[in-house]
Protein backbone atom coordinates (compact mmCIF):
# COMPACT_ATOMS: atom_id res chain seq x y z
CA UNK A 1 0.00 0.00 0.00
CA UNK A 2 1.17 3.51 -0.73
CA UNK A 3 0.54 6.24 1.96
CA UNK A 4 1.70 9.88 1.19
CA UNK A 5 0.80 13.72 2.75
CA UNK A 6 -1.57 15.83 1.03
CA UNK A 7 -1.66 19.38 2.02
CA UNK A 8 -4.72 21.18 1.27
CA UNK A 9 -5.92 24.90 1.84
CA UNK A 10 -9.34 25.45 2.74
CA UNK A 11 -12.01 27.12 4.32
CA UNK A 12 -12.59 24.88 7.31
CA UNK A 13 -11.42 27.11 9.62
CA UNK A 14 -13.82 29.56 9.30
CA UNK A 15 -16.56 26.89 9.19
CA UNK A 16 -15.70 25.37 12.51
CA UNK A 17 -15.01 29.11 14.38
CA UNK A 18 -18.34 29.88 12.75
CA UNK A 19 -19.70 26.77 14.82
CA UNK A 20 -17.86 27.12 17.77
CA UNK A 21 -18.54 31.09 18.18
CA UNK A 22 -21.13 30.74 20.98
CA UNK A 23 -19.20 28.24 23.22
CA UNK A 24 -18.18 31.31 25.05
CA UNK A 25 -21.61 33.10 25.73
CA UNK A 26 -22.87 29.53 26.47
CA UNK A 27 -20.93 29.11 28.65
CA UNK A 28 -20.57 32.49 30.08
CA UNK A 29 -24.42 32.39 30.79
CA UNK A 30 -24.14 29.37 32.86
CA UNK A 31 -24.99 29.78 36.34
CA UNK A 32 -24.17 26.89 38.55
CA UNK A 33 -23.67 22.68 38.18
CA UNK A 34 -25.45 20.32 40.10
CA UNK A 35 -22.73 17.68 41.12
CA UNK A 36 -22.18 14.69 43.24
CA UNK A 37 -19.05 13.97 45.16
CA UNK A 38 -18.17 10.85 46.39
CA UNK A 39 -16.75 9.78 49.45
CA UNK A 40 -14.95 6.35 50.60
CA UNK A 41 -14.93 5.45 54.08
CA UNK A 42 -14.48 2.25 56.21
CA UNK A 43 -17.58 0.55 57.40
CA UNK A 44 -17.77 2.40 60.84
CA UNK A 45 -20.80 3.81 62.64
CA UNK A 46 -19.20 7.70 62.42
CA UNK A 47 -19.12 7.17 58.51
CA UNK A 48 -22.89 5.58 58.45
CA UNK A 49 -24.07 9.06 60.29
CA UNK A 50 -22.16 11.12 57.66
CA UNK A 51 -23.97 9.26 54.42
CA UNK A 52 -26.87 11.08 52.77
CA UNK A 53 -30.72 10.45 53.83
CA UNK A 54 -32.26 7.26 53.19
CA UNK A 55 -33.69 8.57 49.92
CA UNK A 56 -30.37 8.39 48.58
CA UNK A 57 -27.99 5.52 48.58
CA UNK A 58 -24.80 4.16 49.56
CA UNK A 59 -22.28 1.62 48.35
CA UNK A 60 -21.36 -1.65 50.43
CA UNK A 61 -18.38 -2.84 48.67
CA UNK A 62 -17.99 -6.33 50.03
CA UNK A 63 -14.90 -8.30 51.16
CA UNK A 64 -15.96 -11.18 48.75
CA UNK A 65 -15.82 -9.13 45.87
CA UNK A 66 -19.49 -8.58 45.72
CA UNK A 67 -21.34 -4.80 45.68
CA UNK A 68 -24.44 -3.83 47.54
CA UNK A 69 -26.46 -0.67 46.66
CA UNK A 70 -28.44 0.13 49.44
CA UNK A 71 -31.42 2.58 49.14
CA UNK A 72 -32.19 2.19 53.12
CA UNK A 73 -30.30 1.21 55.41
CA UNK A 74 -29.97 0.65 59.70
CA UNK A 75 -27.53 0.02 61.76
CA UNK A 76 -27.78 -2.85 64.81
CA UNK A 77 -25.10 -2.09 66.79
CA UNK A 78 -25.45 -4.43 69.15
CA UNK A 79 -25.73 -7.40 66.81
CA UNK A 80 -22.48 -5.87 64.12
CA UNK A 81 -24.59 -6.06 61.28
CA UNK A 82 -26.17 -3.48 58.73
CA UNK A 83 -29.38 -4.06 57.37
CA UNK A 84 -29.80 -3.47 54.17
CA UNK A 85 -32.42 -2.88 51.28
CA UNK A 86 -31.31 -2.14 47.85
CA UNK A 87 -29.79 -4.24 45.31
CA UNK A 88 -26.75 -6.68 44.96
CA UNK A 89 -24.42 -7.40 42.54
CA UNK A 90 -22.28 -10.50 41.76
CA UNK A 91 -18.52 -10.37 41.50
CA UNK A 92 -18.40 -9.58 37.77
CA UNK A 93 -20.93 -7.91 37.48
CA UNK A 94 -23.03 -9.42 35.88
CA UNK A 95 -26.09 -10.58 37.29
CA UNK A 96 -28.38 -8.27 40.09
CA UNK A 97 -30.78 -9.50 42.67
CA UNK A 98 -33.17 -7.85 44.95
CA UNK A 99 -31.43 -7.45 48.52
CA UNK A 100 -33.18 -7.07 52.09
CA UNK A 101 -31.13 -8.76 54.34
CA UNK A 102 -28.33 -8.07 56.81
CA UNK A 103 -24.65 -7.61 56.10
CA UNK A 104 -22.27 -8.34 58.65
CA UNK A 105 -20.02 -5.21 59.53
CA UNK A 106 -16.76 -7.21 59.25
CA UNK A 107 -17.34 -8.47 55.85
CA UNK A 108 -17.75 -4.93 54.15
CA UNK A 109 -14.37 -3.78 53.13
CA UNK A 110 -15.46 0.12 52.20
CA UNK A 111 -18.47 2.55 52.03
CA UNK A 112 -18.79 4.98 49.30
CA UNK A 113 -21.50 7.57 49.14
CA UNK A 114 -22.21 10.53 47.40
CA UNK A 115 -23.44 14.14 48.31
CA UNK A 116 -25.31 16.75 46.14
CA UNK A 117 -23.13 20.19 46.18
CA UNK A 118 -23.75 23.32 43.40
CA UNK A 119 -20.11 24.93 42.04
CA UNK A 120 -20.11 27.80 39.98
CA UNK A 121 -18.00 26.83 36.83
CA UNK A 122 -16.83 30.33 36.22
CA UNK A 123 -13.29 29.22 34.90
CA UNK A 124 -15.26 27.57 32.24
CA UNK A 125 -15.42 30.93 30.61
CA UNK A 126 -11.06 30.79 30.26
CA UNK A 127 -11.05 27.62 29.10
CA UNK A 128 -13.90 28.51 26.52
CA UNK A 129 -11.59 30.99 24.62
CA UNK A 130 -8.76 28.85 24.47
CA UNK A 131 -11.19 25.85 23.53
CA UNK A 132 -12.56 28.27 20.80
CA UNK A 133 -9.13 28.87 19.71
CA UNK A 134 -8.36 25.02 19.96
CA UNK A 135 -11.18 23.89 18.23
CA UNK A 136 -10.84 26.30 15.02
CA UNK A 137 -7.35 24.31 14.74
CA UNK A 138 -8.79 20.85 15.82
CA UNK A 139 -11.95 21.14 13.67
CA UNK A 140 -9.48 22.08 10.32
CA UNK A 141 -7.89 19.04 11.07
CA UNK A 142 -10.73 16.66 11.26
CA UNK A 143 -12.07 17.95 8.25
CA UNK A 144 -8.87 17.45 6.56
CA UNK A 145 -6.74 14.97 8.92
CA UNK A 146 -3.86 14.75 6.31
CA UNK A 147 -3.13 18.76 6.65
CA UNK A 148 -2.43 18.22 9.95
CA UNK A 149 -1.03 15.09 11.00
CA UNK A 150 -1.13 11.48 9.76
CA UNK A 151 -3.43 8.20 11.24
CA UNK A 152 -2.05 6.82 14.46
CA UNK A 153 0.89 5.33 14.80
CA UNK A 154 2.69 6.88 11.60
CA UNK A 155 5.43 5.63 9.80
CA UNK A 156 8.56 7.27 8.15
CA UNK A 157 11.76 6.73 6.44
CA UNK A 158 15.15 7.53 7.72
CA UNK A 159 14.14 11.66 9.08
CA UNK A 160 12.10 12.64 6.27
CA UNK A 161 9.22 13.85 8.26
CA UNK A 162 7.37 15.43 5.12
CA UNK A 163 6.05 12.06 3.17
CA UNK A 164 3.77 9.32 5.00
CA UNK A 165 5.24 5.61 4.42
CA UNK A 166 2.47 4.03 6.13
CA UNK A 167 0.10 4.49 8.52
CA UNK A 168 -1.16 1.82 11.30
CA UNK A 169 -4.15 0.10 13.45
CA UNK A 170 -5.88 2.16 15.46
CA UNK A 171 -8.85 0.31 16.33
CA UNK A 172 -7.03 -1.76 19.51
CA UNK A 173 -7.97 -0.55 22.80
CA UNK A 174 -8.15 -3.99 24.36
CA UNK A 175 -5.61 -7.02 24.60
CA UNK A 176 -8.51 -9.04 22.72
CA UNK A 177 -8.35 -6.74 19.90
CA UNK A 178 -4.89 -7.14 19.54
CA UNK A 179 -3.85 -6.54 15.74
CA UNK A 180 -0.81 -6.79 13.31
CA UNK A 181 -0.97 -4.79 10.46
CA UNK A 182 1.44 -5.29 7.67
CA UNK A 183 2.21 -1.81 5.28
CA UNK A 184 3.76 -1.27 2.27
CA UNK A 185 6.52 0.95 2.37
CA UNK A 186 6.27 1.65 -1.57
CA UNK A 187 8.09 4.85 -1.90
CA UNK A 188 11.28 3.87 0.25
CA UNK A 189 14.45 3.79 -1.45
CA UNK A 190 16.96 0.60 -1.15
CA UNK A 191 20.14 1.86 -0.49
CA UNK A 192 22.91 0.60 0.87
CA UNK A 193 24.06 0.97 4.35
CA UNK A 194 21.09 1.07 7.86
CA UNK A 195 17.91 1.83 6.86
CA UNK A 196 15.55 3.24 9.41
CA UNK A 197 11.96 3.40 10.37
CA UNK A 198 10.85 6.02 12.39
CA UNK A 199 6.94 5.79 14.26
CA UNK A 200 5.64 8.59 15.51
CA UNK A 201 2.39 9.10 17.57
CA UNK A 202 1.20 12.75 15.83
CA UNK A 203 -2.91 12.13 16.85
CA UNK A 204 -2.60 12.88 20.48
CA UNK A 205 -2.92 9.06 21.90
CA UNK A 206 -1.31 6.99 23.46
CA UNK A 207 -0.56 3.67 22.13
CA UNK A 208 1.11 0.38 23.45
CA UNK A 209 2.93 -1.26 21.04
CA UNK A 210 4.70 -4.75 20.94
CA UNK A 211 7.13 -4.42 18.27
CA UNK A 212 7.84 -3.21 14.89
CA UNK A 213 10.04 -5.23 12.77
CA UNK A 214 11.17 -4.54 9.16
CA UNK A 215 10.33 -7.02 6.92
CA UNK A 216 12.96 -7.57 3.81
CA UNK A 217 12.03 -9.87 0.26
CA UNK A 218 13.91 -10.28 -2.81
CA UNK A 219 12.86 -8.12 -5.12
CA UNK A 220 12.51 -9.16 -8.87
CA UNK A 221 14.15 -7.53 -11.61
CA UNK A 222 11.59 -4.66 -13.13
CA UNK A 223 9.21 -5.46 -10.27
CA UNK A 224 8.15 -5.66 -7.09
CA UNK A 225 7.07 -7.64 -3.78
CA UNK A 226 3.75 -7.60 -2.16
CA UNK A 227 2.03 -8.47 1.05
CA UNK A 228 -1.54 -10.75 0.05
CA UNK A 229 -4.79 -10.94 2.81
CA UNK A 230 -3.09 -14.52 3.55
CA UNK A 231 -0.17 -12.99 4.81
CA UNK A 232 2.43 -13.76 2.15
CA UNK A 233 5.21 -12.01 0.17
CA UNK A 234 4.55 -12.25 -3.67
CA UNK A 235 7.37 -11.32 -6.29
CA UNK A 236 5.40 -9.52 -8.92
CA UNK A 237 6.67 -8.33 -12.28
CA UNK A 238 4.99 -6.70 -15.26
CA UNK A 239 2.85 -4.58 -13.83
CA UNK A 240 -0.17 -3.39 -15.98
CA UNK A 241 -2.43 -0.44 -15.18
CA UNK A 242 -5.99 -0.91 -16.09
CA UNK A 243 -6.58 0.47 -19.52
CA UNK A 244 -10.06 1.85 -18.30
CA UNK A 245 -12.03 2.59 -14.69
CA UNK A 246 -14.92 3.41 -14.39
CA UNK A 247 -17.40 4.14 -11.10
CA UNK A 248 -20.59 5.52 -10.20
CA UNK A 249 -19.20 8.55 -10.06
CA UNK A 250 -17.47 9.12 -13.43
CA UNK A 251 -14.13 8.14 -14.55
CA UNK A 252 -11.28 7.02 -12.31
CA UNK A 253 -8.22 5.86 -14.94
CA UNK A 254 -5.46 8.41 -14.10
CA UNK A 255 -6.19 7.68 -10.24
CA UNK A 256 -6.17 3.78 -10.40
CA UNK A 257 -2.99 3.95 -13.39
CA UNK A 258 0.07 3.30 -10.56
CA UNK A 259 0.46 3.56 -6.07
CA UNK A 260 1.81 7.45 -6.28
CA UNK A 261 -0.14 10.49 -4.61
CA UNK A 262 -2.94 10.66 -6.54
CA UNK A 263 -5.64 8.51 -5.21
CA UNK A 264 -9.31 7.65 -6.23
CA UNK A 265 -11.82 8.66 -3.50
CA UNK A 266 -15.59 9.15 -3.17
CA UNK A 267 -18.07 10.23 -0.08
CA UNK A 268 -19.89 7.96 1.31
CA UNK A 269 -23.76 7.91 1.71
CA UNK A 270 -25.38 10.48 3.24
CA UNK A 271 -28.07 8.37 5.31
CA UNK A 272 -26.45 4.31 4.97
CA UNK A 273 -22.73 3.72 5.27
CA UNK A 274 -23.32 0.11 4.22
CA UNK A 275 -24.21 1.19 0.80
CA UNK A 276 -22.04 -0.53 -1.91
CA UNK A 277 -20.08 1.05 -4.83
CA UNK A 278 -19.15 -0.58 -7.77
CA UNK A 279 -15.48 -0.30 -9.61
CA UNK A 280 -15.44 -1.54 -13.18
CA UNK A 281 -11.88 -1.84 -14.38
CA UNK A 282 -11.06 -3.20 -18.02
CA UNK A 283 -7.29 -4.25 -18.78
CA UNK A 284 -5.52 -5.00 -22.06
CA UNK A 285 -5.73 -8.92 -23.28
CA UNK A 286 -2.54 -8.47 -25.16
CA UNK A 287 -0.54 -6.86 -23.05
CA UNK A 288 -1.51 -9.54 -19.94
CA UNK A 289 -1.02 -12.36 -22.29
CA UNK A 290 2.81 -12.38 -21.12
CA UNK A 291 2.56 -11.72 -17.45
CA UNK A 292 3.19 -13.83 -14.14
CA UNK A 293 3.82 -17.24 -16.88
CA UNK A 294 5.98 -19.30 -14.55
CA UNK A 295 8.45 -22.46 -15.60
CA UNK A 296 5.65 -24.58 -16.08
CA UNK A 297 3.93 -22.17 -19.00
CA UNK A 298 0.85 -21.54 -16.62
CA UNK A 299 0.26 -18.10 -16.35
CA UNK A 300 -0.81 -16.39 -12.78
CA UNK A 301 -2.13 -12.72 -12.33
CA UNK A 302 -3.16 -10.84 -9.55
CA UNK A 303 -4.75 -8.06 -8.70
CA UNK A 304 -2.96 -5.50 -6.86
CA UNK A 305 -5.05 -2.61 -4.65
CA UNK A 306 -3.42 -0.06 -2.76
CA UNK A 307 -5.79 1.55 -0.27
CA UNK A 308 -5.82 3.36 3.36
CA UNK A 309 -8.57 4.00 5.76
CA UNK A 310 -9.82 7.04 6.56
CA UNK A 311 -12.13 8.37 9.47
CA UNK A 312 -15.10 6.52 8.17
CA UNK A 313 -13.69 3.60 9.52
CA UNK A 314 -12.41 4.95 13.15
CA UNK A 315 -16.13 7.00 13.57
CA UNK A 316 -17.69 3.15 13.02
CA UNK A 317 -15.53 2.15 15.91
CA UNK A 318 -16.16 4.80 18.28
CA UNK A 319 -19.61 5.34 17.27
CA UNK A 320 -20.10 1.57 18.16
CA UNK A 321 -19.03 2.22 21.44
CA UNK A 322 -21.08 5.64 21.89
CA UNK A 323 -24.44 3.67 21.23
CA UNK A 324 -23.52 1.11 23.96
CA UNK A 325 -23.58 4.34 26.00
CA UNK A 326 -23.42 3.19 29.79
CA UNK A 327 -22.80 -0.31 28.84
CA UNK A 328 -19.75 0.15 26.90
CA UNK A 329 -17.73 -0.61 29.96
CA UNK A 330 -19.58 -3.82 30.62
CA UNK A 331 -19.45 -4.51 26.63
CA UNK A 332 -15.94 -4.19 26.54
CA UNK A 333 -15.14 -5.81 29.49
CA UNK A 334 -16.80 -8.71 28.14
CA UNK A 335 -15.17 -8.60 25.12
CA UNK A 336 -12.33 -8.79 27.21
CA UNK A 337 -13.17 -12.09 29.36
CA UNK A 338 -14.70 -13.62 25.98
CA UNK A 339 -18.26 -13.79 27.30
CA UNK A 340 -20.05 -11.39 24.46
CA UNK A 341 -22.69 -13.84 23.90
CA UNK A 342 -24.25 -14.21 27.30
Amino acid sequence: MQFVSEIRARDAAIRVARAVSGLITVVAMGSCVRVWNPTVAAPTSAALAKAPTPASSIKLHLRSGELIIATAWQEDTAAKVLRVIGSGYSVDRLSSAAVDRAVPMDSIALLQASTAGTVYPSGLVTLAIWGTISGVVSGACLVDPKACFGSCPTFYVADDTSFIQAEGFSASPLRTLEARDVDHLYASASLPGPFTVRMRNEALETHAVRSVRLLIAPRPANGRVFHSPSDELFPVSGITPPRECRTGSGDCTTELATLDSREWKSTTDSTDLATRETVELTFDRAALANIGTSNDGESRLGLILGARHTLVSTFLFYQSLAFAGDAAGDVLARIERGTVAE
